[in-house]
């Protein structure tokens, strides 16, 4: 796992060559020479100061594409484990903080979703990520992850999250 510039946590040693966690100010991303991740990035810092209303938005067809989102964080209990296949996940906080809870793979699988990549189960955290404005983390086919957690009670998010096609 890559952290730089964050609260540090704890980082089990099998989970380092795969989630990406930092600061987008901090150009924590900017050695990623993928096209796609560079797409990716680009949308975010433009979309950043002017956030675009809540929805699905295409940055190349369905290789790259947003998801603009706004809710509320809730009690880990009330949030569901998922993974994906044939995507990475690029999350971006444009504003407000949640945990996300992130380990290897699902403990017990629900089952997969092959029309919108989705992998239900249920899982341990290996990590808690404490995600604030400016806050990135990337979440590849082995990370299985539970986003909008509560991090100190209930907050407003605003959130960019970018669906990335392997």
């Amino acid at each position: 796992m890559y952290l730089r510039g964050m609260t540090p946590c704890v980082i089990p040693p099998k989970m380092e060559k795969q989630m990406i966690y930092g600061q987008l100010n901090n150009g924590e991303l900017d050695w990623l020479k993928n096209e796609r991740f560079r797409m990716a990035l680009s949308y975010i810092r433009e979309k950043r100061q002017c956030f675009p209303p809540c929805g699905e938005y295409e940055i190349d067809g369905r290789h790259v594409y947003a998801m603009i989102q706004a809710y509320d964080t809730k009690e880990e209990e009330e949030c569901g484990w998922e993974g994906h296949r044939k995507y990475i996940d690029l999350h971006y906080i444009v504003s407000g903080e949640e945990t996300v809870l992130v380990t290897e793979l699902p403990i017990e699988n629900e089952g997969y979703d092959d029309t919108i990549d989705l992998l239900r189960g249920s899982a341990q955290a290996s990590v808690k990520l404490p995600m604030r404005s400016d806050c990135f983390a990337v979440f590849f086919p082995n990370d299985f992850h539970k986003a909008k957690c509560h991090l100190n009670g209930v907050h407003g998010i605003r959130k960019i999250l970018i669906k990335i096609e392997l």
